[in-house]
């Protein structure tokens, strides 16, 4: 208040007059965040900032923007192409809805049930997440460093191949400690007891990490691939069952 502003010294006055500066440049930027982002991490995995693409549901009735589109029914038979008013009219009189299917070129699905067709929409983008996560490669890193023990080598280079052989990338980071062992002599001495599949990769290092290293292994193997088939061999069965 004015009161205690007169009360402040000079430098007191002007640290405030700073901070209300800087509240006024984050006034902004903050407007434009997204409520979820502040959610704490005890928060359900749906409300938090780094949760997964959610689903966007498709151009539906009035919401669809192009003047003039091709037109399917539920069985993908054509009804050829329409106006937009003209296609919006049809589906009116028949209690029936517009839902989108592609956007180039346009392609507009009649419907019957527009919540049971949107929850069958939501069904398969959950699918298709699970089928994406199952067949992406996870990267471990390990590091090693100069003059490590033999036990302590052993140890690590085990992890190294468990990791390989489970169908992980690892990327292999090798620290300077002691005059025992090269960067270069280390490196070429865990790569060539690797089980992994092709040429390591060289990553490059920032000036002040001139001291380290690093080389990524691709695995030798795909197991996520058998996750693939067990998913989609799963959502096949789920498809053709009598209670769908």
């Amino acid at each position: 208040n004015a009161e205690y502003m007169g009360s402040c010294s000079d430098f007191e006055h002007n640290m405030l007059s700073a901070l209300r500066a800087v509240r006024a440049q984050l006034a902004g930027p903050l407007q434009q965040v997204p409520l979820n982002y502040f959610r704490p991490l005890n928060a359900p995995v749906a409300t938090r900032w780094f949760a997964k693409a959610a689903f966007v549901p498709p151009q539906h009735d009035e919401s669809i923007v192009a003047e003039r589109f091709q037109v399917v029914d539920e069985n993908n038979a054509s009804l050829g192409v329409m106006d937009r008013l003209a296609a919006l009219d049809m589906v009116t009189q028949k209690n029936q809805h517009l839902v989108l299917v592609r956007e180039d070129p346009t392609v507009v699905r009649v419907v019957t049930d527009l919540k049971k067709h949107m929850s069958a929409l939501r069904k398969q983008h959950v699918q298709a997440e699970k089928l994406k996560k199952a067949s992406e490669i996870k990267t471990k890193e390990i590091r090693f460093k100069t003059g490590i023990a033999d036990a302590d080598f052993e140890r690590k280079l085990e992890r190294v191949n468990m990791f390989l052989d489970s169908g992980k990338a690892v990327v292999i980071r090798v620290l300077y400690s002691r005059m025992t062992d090269t960067l270069d002599s280390l490196l070429a001495r865990i790569v060539s007891q690797t089980r992994h599949n092709g040429l390591p990769v060289s990553i490059p290092m920032a000036p002040e990490f001139s001291d380290q290293m690093a080389v990524k292994l691709a695995p030798n193997t795909r197991p996520s691939l058998a996750n693939f088939d067990k998913i989609k061999r799963l959502v096949a069965e789920k498809s053709t069952s009598p209670s769908s």
